[in-house]
């Protein structure tokens, strides 16, 4: 979540004020580690020090006697004590005080000292040396000099520095920004230069540009949807104006019931056509709603029950029990267009099959027509798609069907392919998720 202050402002803004924060963080560190490590310093001398002095003043006792303390004029506390842990001799200042019988850190009359306790060597006499910890005012007055002194420089380089090389960061940014806000609907020709850094700009002007390929493309299919549709249209409106301007003009021309018979002609191509152009514009929308638990084979046999008065032998005795995942309504289209598109170019046979194995469950139409050249395979599946040899334009076709098959299947995250089916002829096979209970 983005800090209140940081909230709106720009890149170059939030980089150095991010930069600055890191800095100071890393500088507090600094800080705070370089007063721990002359404190760490400081005590570890006064501990060599009055290590040493115990050395060199039990020597001394050794050798000259106990009188040796009292001319001690060091800086530590200096005492000798017998068995019984009497004071015998001590250096100046150091005769009335109560020095602990330590070797480590100790409070003597409010100062902290360092104390060592060393046995004379051949005698019960031990010297017991103090040093006062140094004052380390001095030490935290310098790390406060370099946090008020420094510091602040620091972070104001810092956040120029960064404000500068975002700044210079986000200039393809910005130039990729002006080319983007000028490409119009017309320039979808255009396309964005691409930095040769290597970097995240280039990746991001290698997106745009990806995205202006799938725009163009799109706005050329739906140039070419729109033309495509206009040219069915227009025949039968043209057959429906014919005949009312022949009725208008030479009304007694027209044999009895022909302009019906040509009004209920056109009037339902018409009515397949816009109703397969509704679901196209439709599938999208409808891949949203939630998948039902569906059973393929009964939706076939229904499918099935609308093409059993035709002269068409239908093979159905591959149909076994297949339960898929989607919407009914759609996948019934599928088989209903599936089964239209066999029977209009299959000579006496058309086979159907479905299942379910490694990959899903599986919908197979075949026919014994004069199949699909392999090179239209995937043309086949576009809209207003007719060949030029036996699956040309047939009677009550839209030319949609088939983009409806593959538009439903692709929503319903199947696949459809086209091959040829054994003994010649189309084959259909339509890849659909199972349904699992999970």
């Amino acid at each position: 979540m983005a800090l209140p202050l940081v909230k709106g402002l720009s890149v170059r803004a939030r980089s150095a004020i991010a930069s600055s924060l890191a800095i100071a963080v890393v500088l507090g560190v600094v800080i705070v580690g370089f007063t721990w490590v002359m404190r760490w310093s400081a005590e570890g001398q006064t501990r060599e020090l009055a290590q040493t002095t115990a050395e060199v003043l039990v020597d001394r006792v050794a050798i000259d006697g106990i009188a040796v303390v009292t001319q001690y004029d060091g800086e530590s506390l200096v005492q000798v004590l017998d068995a019984s842990d009497r004071v015998a001799a001590a250096s100046s200042g150091a005769a009335n005080l109560t020095v602990p019988n330590v070797t480590g850190p100790a409070t003597i009359d409010g100062t902290r000292y360092y104390v060592v306790d060393q046995r004379v060597p051949s005698t019960d006499l031990h010297v017991r040396v103090a040093r006062a910890y140094g004052d380390d005012t001095e030490t935290r007055r310098t790390a406060q000099t370099v946090l008020v002194g420094v510091a602040p420089t620091l972070l104001v380089l810092v956040a120029i520095l960064a404000w500068v090389a975002t700044s210079r960061a986000l200039r393809p940014v910005a130039d990729i920004r002006r080319e983007v806000e000028a490409i119009g609907a017309g320039d979808l020709h255009r396309r964005i230069e691409v930095p040769p850094t290597r970097d995240e700009v280039a990746d991001l002007a290698g997106t745009m540009n990806a995205l202006l390929d799938r725009l163009e493309a799109g706005s050329e299919a739906q140039r070419r949807f729109v033309a495509d549709a206009s040219h069915e249209l227009r025949s039968p409106l043209a057959t429906l104006r014919q005949y009312a301007e022949l009725a208008r003009a030479h009304p007694d021309d027209l044999p009895p019931g022909e302009l019906a018979e040509v009004v209920d002609t056109a009037s339902r191509r018409l009515q397949v056509l816009v109703d397969d152009l509704l679901v196209l514009a439709t599938v999208a929308e409808d891949a949203a709603a939630p998948r039902e638990e569906i059973d393929l084979d009964d939706l076939v046999l229904t499918e099935l029950a609308a093409f059993r008065s035709t002269e068409v032998a239908i093979d159905a005795s591959s149909v076994r029990p297949t339960k898929i995942a989607g919407q009914e309504r759609r996948l019934a289209m599928v088989v209903r267009n599936l089964l239209a598109n066999a029977m209009r170019h299959t000579t006496s046979r058309v086979r159907i099959a479905t299942g379910s194995d490694a990959d899903g469950a599986y919908l197979v139409v075949a026919d014994d027509g004069p199949g699909v050249p392999e090179a239209q395979r995937e043309r086949i599946f576009d809209r207003f798609v007719r060949l030029d040899d036996g699956r040309a334009r047939d009677e009550g076709g839209s030319g949609l069907g088939l983009a409806i098959v593959a538009a439903v299947v692709e929503e319903a995250d199947g696949t459809v392919v086209v091959d040829e089916a054994p003994g010649g002829g189309a084959r259909f096979t339509v890849r659909l998720p199972a349904w699992t209970d999970a």
